[in-house]
């Protein structure tokens, strides 16, 4: 399952390193399907959710447990491990993960409206690489800090999220993460 640790990895990029709402600062894991795992992180300005295809079933459908952050960091130091249940605990290999109330973490499927979660319309590849390069670019113009880095979209309207989609592992892994809109 080292597509699952490599999901984990990229979440911790998107998940809250502090924040009075505990619930950021953790990484929600929900049994979608019978054999699809959707990973869900956000710190209120971005969203990211990964959807693991064709892995065991883990919990019932629908379920989900919340993992603290600080412990899925210590944890996936130790480099790629099966995410399993045994005897009712959620562990990481051999390591019990520590879940909390996951009941407040938010439904991100309402923060892209259903029309807008498949692409119908035109799409525009983008290449990750090169859009980091581009993002450091536009912050070292920032080198005071006292702005935000940013730059403008052209979206259907102010209220639209930036979507970015795409998939690895030879389609095993899907994903979905949203650019919440805000004033630059």
């Amino acid at each position: 399952m080292t597509t699952t640790y490599h999901a984990l990895k990229a979440l911790l990029n998107i998940a809250a390193k502090k924040d009075i709402r505990y619930y950021l600062v953790a990484i929600n894991i929900r049994q979608e399907s019978e054999f699809t795992l959707r990973l869900d992180a956000t710190d209120g300005h971005v969203a990211m959710w990964v959807k693991v295809h064709n892995v065991p079933q883990l919990l019932p459908v629908g379920e989900s447990r919340l993992v603290e952050r600080a412990q899925l960091e210590k944890v996936l130091k130790m480099g790629p491990a099966e995410l399993h249940f045994d005897s009712g605990i959620l562990k990481y290999g051999e390591i019990p993960l520590t879940i909390v109330d996951s009941t407040a973490f938010p439904n991100l499927d309402r923060v892209i409206p259903a029309s807008k979660r498949e692409c119908t319309g035109s799409e525009i590849g983008v290449d990750a690489k090169l859009m980091i390069k581009l993002c450091k670019a536009i912050e070292e113009l920032h080198h005071d800090r006292k702005l935000a880095a940013g730059f403008i979209l052209n979206p259907q309207d102010a209220l639209s999220a930036m979507i970015l989609s795409g998939s690895a592992g030879g389609g095993n892994v899907t994903f979905r993460a949203v650019l919440m809109p805000c004033r630059v």
